[in-house]
């Protein structure tokens, strides 16, 4: 990118650490994301309160779907 820049149109540096991360809560959340019901799609509210009520939200607390800002986050990728 630094030498030929009419080559690179955007460039995306991704700086992930070389570790083992548990993913076991990341599978709760996406089990939960999955278990959303198809027609609270089309609205984010509806959906936000499916994930808020969620096993995995409860179980986490005030963690993970539990932190409105986590689903707030995982919601800007809704596209109705």
């Amino acid at each position: 990118a630094l030498q030929r820049p009419d080559l690179v149109a955007r460039l995306c540096v991704a700086d992930i650490a070389p570790v083992r991360y548990e993913m076991e809560a990341n599978r709760a959340i996406i089990e939960a994301l999955l278990a959303v019901p198809e027609t609270a799609l089309g609205d984010r509210k509806e959906v936000d309160s499916a994930l808020a009520a969620s096993e995995t939200a409860i179980a986490q607390g005030g963690g993970g779907l539990g932190n409105p800002f986590v689903r707030g986050f995982l919601l800007q990728s809704l596209q109705p």
